[in-house]
């Protein structure tokens, strides 16, 4: 993403040192509710124990980030950098109007400005983000090959919902979550469907709605076939009655 380039400055020494760095963008809801952004930046210490830079240098720092967000340092597993947090409710960041976020700058972000999800009522959500990595493709401005900085790093984004998802198109999921893998090079759509209630099935109520109007709509088909037929019998047996009254004037 557009919001990691000075990661990708970094990069030049340690190029082919495989998921060293861990670049992560979640999404939590809860059932009362909450919502919150939480991105990490971070990278395997261990990784470059053998080289000659600072590790600390190739995540984000508290500049990188939106002054809306709270901003901490990051240690697990081995895995150290900084994590960046906001938290508001979900109707905070829905709205009536379908939309598609760019969420190449999400570091830039302030969730009091932007509208996220697309309200269906019934409690149901629609998601629609897009991610957008380096358009060209091939070599970036300090000669490295993306796609071998894409093997390099594990950019991913998640969202953990309630109730799981009703529709999505993600990579994998595990149990409530669900996880893109995020593409450096091109495009990366991210879309997915949810309720705000257990066992709702949005799907299934919308596809009922099809199916009634598909039938609706062909009993119309059929009403309006029977007309036509009905009428065009009735001009053929008119002319018909009207030929045979004048062969019987014609005759007398």
């Amino acid at each position: 993403m557009r919001d990691m380039k000075k990661i990708l400055c970094a990069l030049v020494v340690a190029l082919f040192i495989t998921g060293c760095i861990r670049t992560e963008h979640n999404m939590v809801i809860t059932a009362d509710g909450r919502f919150t952004l939480e991105l990490i930046s971070a990278i395997d210490i261990s990784a470059f124990e053998d080289e000659d830079m600072d590790p600390e240098d190739m995540v984000m720092d508290t500049d990188d980030f939106d002054s809306a967000f709270t901003v901490e340092p990051y240690e697990k597993d081995g895995w150290h950098g900084i994590r960046a947090t906001q938290e508001l409710m979900l109707d905070d960041v829905a709205g009536d109007d379908p939309v598609e976020v760019d969420l190449s700058e999400i570091a830039e972000l302030d969730l009091e400005e932007v509208q996220l999800f697309q309200s269906l009522g019934n409690n149901r959500y629609r998601a629609n983000f897009v991610f957008y990595g380096d358009e060209d493709g091939g070599e970036n401005e300090l000669g490295i090959d993306m796609g071998d900085l894409e093997a390099m790093m594990d950019t991913t984004f998640s969202i953990t919902l309630p109730f799981g998802a009703i529709s999505h198109n993600a990579d994998r999921t595990e149990g409530n979550t669900l996880t893109w893998d995020l593409s450096l090079v091109g495009r990366t759509d991210v879309k997915f469907e949810f309720a705000m209630e257990q066992g709702a099935t949005p799907d299934t109520e919308n596809a009922d709605e099809e199916d009634t109007e598909k039938n609706s709509n062909m009993m119309l088909y059929i009403i309006l076939a029977a007309v036509a037929l009905g009428v065009v019998v009735a001009v053929v047996v008119t002319q018909k009655k009207k030929n045979n009254s004048n062969n019987m004037n014609m005759n007398m």
